[in-house]
């Protein structure tokens, strides 16, 4: 499965950081003609909100299933990695969830998570090897992903490095290889964001490859996007 453009599969409410609520979504992606929409919120470990976005997520798939056309309507949340050893920052009770959405907001180390500049200026005066950092964001995606085995997407994938002063050029192929046989030995799609622009057509190439899930989202934090596509199509028609 490579791109379907009738799918948005990273949708955020007023759960987290959106400006919409999940029955705001939903309606708007009735009217744009999805056939697919995850709704998805950011979690900590500590977060206390998940019992009731999925009771309200519960009363929306029946509400909507009697509709004549109804929409597919799936849940997760989005967590961040911690550590190069692929630490999540997940709460307890996740059993009710489609999908995990993996993602690097901020470096995930061996000490912990950094935020980006830190590592610019890091890099800048000499404390930190961009190419060895690479390796080690690399290192710990792959590290994260048995624990969300079935249900994992690799979310903005990458979006950290240009905060970083990096970019996916920097990525080793055989580094990249690697996490794409992660993905495929544990069952993870792979998104592809259209609010980002990641990741590049040629990271994608090492995932389809090896047949791992290439799906298509938005990352809207408001109505006016959702499943409005402007950089993915050009992102998928340039993979070779």
């Amino acid at each position: 499965m490579i791109g379907d453009l009738g799918r948005d599969g990273h949708v955020h409410s007023t759960f987290s950081d959106g400006k919409n609520t999940i029955e705001e979504n939903v309606t708007m992606a009735h009217r744009r003609g999805l056939h697919t929409i995850c709704l998805v919120d950011h979690v900590r470990a500590d977060s206390d909100w998940l019992p009731e976005f999925i009771q309200a997520t519960d009363e929306l798939i029946e509400s909507d299933a009697e509709r004549r056309e109804p929409l597919t309507i799936l849940r997760g949340v989005e967590t961040k990695v911690l550590d190069q050893a692929g630490a999540l920052d997940l709460p307890p009770n996740l059993e009710a969830l489609d999908h995990i959405l993996v993602a690097d907001h901020q470096f995930p180390m061996e000490d912990g998570p950094h935020n980006p500049k830190e590592v610019l200026h890091g890099i800048e005066d000499g404390r930190w090897d961009a190419d060895a950092l690479a390796e080690v964001l690399i290192e710990a995606i792959g590290n994260s992903l048995e624990a969300v085995a079935g249900i994992g997407i690799l979310a903005h994938m990458f979006s950290v490095l240009p905060k970083a002063g990096m970019c996916e050029e920097d990525l080793s192929s055989s580094g990249l290889d690697w996490l794409a046989d992660q993905s495929r030995r544990f069952e993870i799609m792979v998104e592809v964001n259209e609010r980002w622009g990641c990741p590049s057509a040629s990271t994608l190439e090492h995932f389809a490859r090896r047949r791992v899930p290439i799906v298509c989202a938005t990352d809207s934090h408001r109505i006016e996007t959702i499943g409005l596509y402007d950089r993915v199509p050009g992102i998928l028609a340039s993979m070779s």
